[in-house]
């Protein structure tokens, strides 16, 4: 059923004083603090149609009403597209923060949830590039010594790779130039998850031994493989003490043993979330993980050189200021593709 104007702006009232003060609302509280021009006794009958129809929820049966899950969905897709509120400023804090020294994307996301758990006093957590997006942007074998090379991989977001093999049989730098060559012909421009079919170890051995490339294949496969294992990084973890109610012990070592476990991070950012999507919410109930059920995640993407290629999100309390995040992570996520795209692919 479609809500009509007065009950969205009773919903929106009684959410807005709920998440500044954390107390049940009443119809009394509303008719002073709003302007909505009708009387004390409307509003409560307007409250009780919300709390009928699931959008609102009586704890007690004297106290006044806070938000559903429902309401705070209502709210966020039909109430907060179209409010209209210059008193949230651009925060530059995440711009003033790069320096010559930042000049690894591993580096700015780190700095970037900094300023997300900081300016919001949630957790915050990011997911280092997609492995399907970066493209390598160099290769370059190193000779350590006579029988031992370092592969570097260079992407076009600047994350470097790279690993040490032992060849047991000495190779000399003219082959390491050939092979060199003949590698960044074949890789350069490919996605990472593209490697594996551009390499084929007969052509190799045409430029080089072919006991040296039946070991070069598999070291830079390898290489590859580790690349492509995302990072998951952490921000205020401890900020749930805050905003969960953690007086169950078990249930603090839950929400602990849930934010360590990286696949299932991984799954609650990537679950629904559409790669061009700008920011979601996942509130309350919503959530597919139990330890989830009382937290909203707010989750957002960005980008590097045209291409979606990470994750970040944010969670806290269902009695959240949605509006507020909302202004944050936009601004952030916009903050940081300018950044990637400025400093980082050139």
């Amino acid at each position: 059923m479609e809500l009509d104007e007065r009950k969205k702006q009773v919903l929106h009232a009684v959410i807005k004083k709920y998440i500044l003060t954390g107390e049940p609302v009443g119809s009394r509280t509303i008719s002073k603090d709003s302007n909505l021009g009708v009387s004390s006794a409307t509003i409560r009958n307007e409250m009780s149609d919300l709390e009928d129809m699931g959008y609102l929820v009586q704890p007690h049966t004297s106290a006044g009403r806070i938000p559903a899950d429902k309401g705070y969905r209502l709210y966020v897709n039909q109430i907060l597209p179209y409010i209209e509120d210059n008193s949230f400023q651009r925060n530059s804090s995440l711009i003033n923060l790069v320096s010559g020294e930042i000049n690894h994307l591993e580096v700015l996301l780190q700095e970037a949830i900094k300023v997300l758990s900081r300016t919001t006093s949630y957790t915050a957590i990011v997911i280092s590039p997609e492995n399907t997006s970066p493209k390598i942007k160099k290769v370059q074998l190193i000779l350590i010594d006579r029988e031992k090379i370092m592969v570097l991989l260079i992407s076009n977001t600047k994350v470097i790779q790279s690993d040490i093999f032992t060849l047991n049989e000495e190779i000399t730098e003219d082959e390491i130039n050939l092979i060199n060559n003949f590698l960044n012909i074949k890789l350069q421009g490919k996605k990472f998850n593209e490697v594996e079919e551009n390499i084929v170890e007969e052509e190799m051995s045409r430029v080089g031994k072919n006991s040296l490339a039946n070991k070069l294949v598999p070291a830079i496969l390898n290489t590859v493989n580790n690349q492509q294992k995302k990072d998951i990084y952490f921000e205020g973890v401890t900020n749930a003490l805050d905003y969960l109610d953690f007086d169950d012990i078990t249930k603090a070592k839950e929400f602990l043993e849930f934010v360590d476990d990286k696949n299932r991070i991984a799954n609650l950012l990537n679950d629904g979330m559409g790669m061009d999507s700008d920011i979601e919410f996942t509130i309350g109930s919503e959530n597919k993980d139990e330890e989830m059920k009382e937290l909203t995640v707010v989750k957002s993407v960005y980008r590097a050189g045209g291409e979606t290629v990470g994750k970040i999100g944010l969670v806290g309390p269902t009695r959240m200021d949605y509006q507020k995040v909302m202004y944050i992570i936009k601004a952030l996520t916009e903050d940081l593709n300018r950044i990637i795209k400025t400093y980082l692919l050139k």
